[in-house]
């Protein structure tokens, strides 16, 4: 936590999973948004990608099948491969 208040990407993204998964914090999917879009919005491939799943369920933020493509897209175009197969199923 501490090296994500430094804002730092990968911490970002590594606390957004613990989140994600409850794994030695509480499971909270809004914080766990919060740090996968701080890591999307340094254009890390693997937060990219997750920021466009979270637009696919109806969850944590509407789901908006537009915007899941323009984030999963992003990801494809920093050779995600994940996003890649994910950007023709969407």
């Amino acid at each position: 936590m501490r090296a994500a208040s430094q804002n730092l990407t990968q911490a970002h993204f590594n606390l957004a999973v613990f989140y994600s998964h409850g794994w030695g914090v509480d499971w909270n999917p809004f914080e766990a948004f919060k740090h996968f879009l701080s890591a999307a919005n340094d254009a890390m491939p693997e937060a990219l990608f997750a920021v466009g799943i979270f637009y696919t369920e109806n969850l944590v933020v509407p789901q908006d099948w537009n915007e899941a493509y323009r984030w999963v897209e992003r990801a494809a175009k920093e050779n995600y491969e994940q996003a890649k197969t994910v950007l023709q199923e969407l």
